[in-house]
Parts: structure tokens; C-alpha cells; sequence
């Protein structure tokens, strides 16, 4: 299993949480609330920067490759864990419990 690509610096603040996991969705924050020393908040919205939307734009694209060869990867990861999950038992037990895996068409 591979890491998810690194953002841009410029986007990393507007990633909502999971940005990271193959099975959630992309998703960015709309606006942003930003202070300055002395000087009431004020609201940002992502859009306002074309450099933050072609940042986004280019390490999306990275992100949907890494989505497509790593999402196979952690459900055949999840296969073998739960495989692995039943050699204990059937290693401790193995005069009384079988495995048995067939592949066949009705």
C-alpha cells in the first residue's frame, strides 16, 4: 500500500479530513476564515486564487491515479487479513475445522 500523493502547500489548509483514504471523496473547503495580527478575521473563499484552483486541478489528478491502483490494493489487502484472521484458529484446531475455497459457475 502506498501513501496518497503530498498536496501543494497552498491547498493543504482546504482539504476537509480523509483526503487521504482511497474510499472517500475529494473535498475541499469552501471558504476559510483568515486572521491577521491586529485586524478583524475575514472570510476567504477558495476560488479567490486561480494558483490555489490550478494547484488543486494538477495534484487532483495525481491523487485519481493513486485512487486507481490503490484502491485494488486495500481490498486485496482486506482478503488476505481476513485469511490470515482464520490460519489461527485453524492452525490450533486443524483435526476439526477445514478450509475450503472453490470457484465455480451454477
Amino acid at each position: 500500500m502506498k501513501r496518497a500523493p503530498e498536496p501543494p502547500e497552498q491547498i493543504v489548509a482546504w482539504l476537509e479530513y480523509g483526503w487521504d483514504d482511497p474510499w472517500n471523496a475529494l473535498t475541499i473547503k469552501e471558504t476559510s476564515a483568515e486572521a491577521q495580527e491586529g485586524v478583524e478575521p475575514r472570510t476567504v473563499k477558495f476560488t479567490d486564487d486561480p494558483g490555489r484552483i490550478a494547484s488543486l486541478e494538477r495534484w487532483h489528478f495525481q491523487r485519481s491515479e493513486w485512487v486507481k491502483t490503490e484502491k485494488p490494493a486495500r481490498a486485496a489487502m482486506r482478503i488476505f487479513e481476513t485469511l490470515y484472521a482464520l490460519y489461527g484458529p485453524i492452525d490450533r484446531e486443524g483435526e476439526r475445522v477445514e478450509l475450503v475455497l472453490g470457484d465455480g459457475v451454477l
